[in-house]
């Protein structure tokens, strides 16, 4: 008995120990109100978030950057006075996807890195003498403090993985290089003082890498830091850290983008709930249920489509089949991919897309995830942004074939959607296609050419052979060339 209580002591001890250096700027009793979450349940959230956030997709680029646990709470200052629309379209030229020129010399000027290294004090004033030189409002200053402060910091994956976290001070930052997200947003705010631009650091809860949708709870307590900043009198959303790059495996990747700058709130809210309600910059702000409610959806979701219906949630009812419309920038696409959040496995071949609208069929009375990954047509990337969950209470047995991107070209089947074909039996393919003049229906060593009718709809009977148990629909641009495959069939 003695020995049984002097090992559940112990292990308590090493579990409290273990944590203090996993989560670095957490105090005892943030690390006791962890506990009280029980020990069981998290484990189980951290192992299957870690390994979610690692999962390897192919041809899709990682996860975004994860946050840092618990930064230190600071005094807020109520936010009374909102952007507009009108404000936003401004905003929302700056959104480019597109580092300013100044700021990338400034960091490849072998003498401002070496000020950086030793005097990141008078570094900060020389690079906001720059700024003030070629901004012509303070949009474009924000966005440039912005600019340098992604491009300049890379995420501290190795202290982040090792759970010893370095001081976060701006000059620390600077010195090194290296922050989690507590250093990009002192760092940001450290340009836009010396600006004169108004500022702040908030500190929230936040969707990054070590959550996930399925085992999130109702943690109240912050894993995040970003800033909001006052532009021509609004106020405006920023997030440095997450437009700095991702997160592959447990490898930091430096990759700039601008999907956090000025991101409108309604948008914002999505992944990201502040401690102070007023920083959501939301008139009608949201409780933490409401906020816990929402699907994680990111910037370049809303920024490619809208009007989707229904109005998506974190869990989504569905009697064996869910569908979702939405209006689809042109140009783009999105693909879907489901996994059994029980078995944790890939559900393939269970999602149809067709113009602005996506069928998901599904094969269990189960509760699934839902990863959304979005496509420019004729590329052979797809990168994530958002996902959601579906409970099914029901059963669908249609499966649907296995589609692939095609390099210059885009294609839709139009017939047969649904498999598995059936040897012996003759079907009418019909399929439209942009940017390739053949497209062959392949049948083990029959290769079955489909008619053109000029309008780019390529169609014809084809008979399954007996001994095949696969076909292919291949495209191309030339007589007896190598074909792209664009989809396969199982036959039985």
């Amino acid at each position: 008995m003695k020995n049984s209580i002097s090992n559940r002591f112990f292990s308590i001890i090493f579990f409290i120990v273990f944590s203090l250096g996993l989560f670095g700027c957490q105090t005892f009793k943030e690390i006791i109100y962890d506990i009280s979450f029980g020990l069981e349940s998290f484990g189980e959230a951290f192992s299957k978030s870690n390994e979610k956030s690692q999962k390897d997709y192919p041809s899709m680029e990682g996860t975004r950057l994860p946050s840092l646990p618990k930064p230190q709470s600071q005094t807020s200052t109520k936010i009374t006075n909102f952007s507009t629309p009108s404000s936003y379209e401004k905003a929302y030229s700056y959104r480019t996807d597109k580092a300013d020129e100044s700021m990338k010399a400034i960091k490849k000027n072998s003498t401002m890195e070496n000020l950086r290294k030793t005097n990141p004090e008078s570094y900060i004033r020389e690079v906001c003498k720059k700024i003030n030189e070629v901004a012509q409002n303070d949009f474009e200053k924000a966005k440039l403090a912005h600019d340098i402060t992604a491009l300049l910091i890379k995420y501290d994956a190795a202290s982040f993985w090792a759970g010893k976290i370095p001081n976060q001070d701006y000059y620390s930052v600077l010195k090194t290089g290296l922050a989690v997200c507590e250093g990009y947003a002192t760092v940001y705010k450290q340009f836009c003082d010396e600006l004169k631009i108004p500022c702040h650091k908030v500190h929230g809860y936040a969707r990054g890498v070590g959550t996930s949708l399925e085992t999130e709870k109702n943690i109240y307590d912050s894993n995040h830091a970003w800033n909001i900043v006052q532009v021509e009198g609004k106020w405006y959303l920023v997030d440095a850290t997450w437009d700095s790059g991702y997160m592959n495996g447990r490898t930091s990747v430096q990759r700039y983008n601008t999907d956090w700058l000025f991101l409108k709130p309604e948008h914002f809210i999505y992944t990201h709930f502040p401690e102070e309600k007023s920083y959501q910059l939301l008139k009608d702000v949201l409780s933490f249920d409401e906020f816990f409610n929402l699907p994680d959806l990111q910037p370049k979701f809303f920024d490619l489509a809208e009007n989707f219906s229904p109005d998506l949630k974190k869990y989504n009812l569905a009697d064996g089949t869910f569908v979702l419309n939405y209006k689809m920038k042109d140009g783009y696409s999105f693909t879907f991919e489901i996994a059994n959040l029980s078995s944790n496995q890939i559900v393939k071949n269970r999602v149809l897309v067709e113009d602005d609208c996506a069928t998901f069929s599904l094969p269990q009375v189960a509760k699934y995830s839902v990863s959304i990954f979005y496509w420019k047509n004729g590329e052979q990337r797809g990168n994530s942004c958002g996902s959601f969950l579906i409970e099914s209470t029901g059963i669908n047995s249609v499966r649907y074939p296995t589609l692939y991107s095609i390099t210059g070209g885009t294609a839709k089947i139009l017939e047969p959607k649904t498999m598995p074909l059936v040897a012996g039996q003759t079907y009418n393919f019909k399929i439209k296609v942009e940017g390739k003049k053949i497209v062959t229906v392949i049948c083990g060593n029959k290769y079955n050419k489909l008619t053109d009718d000029g309008t780019g709809f390529f169609s014809g009977e084809v008979t399954i052979p007996k001994n095949v148990k696969e076909i292919s629909i291949g495209v191309s641009n030339k007589e007896n060339s190598s074909y792209q495959i664009y989809a396969n069939y199982v036959v039985k």
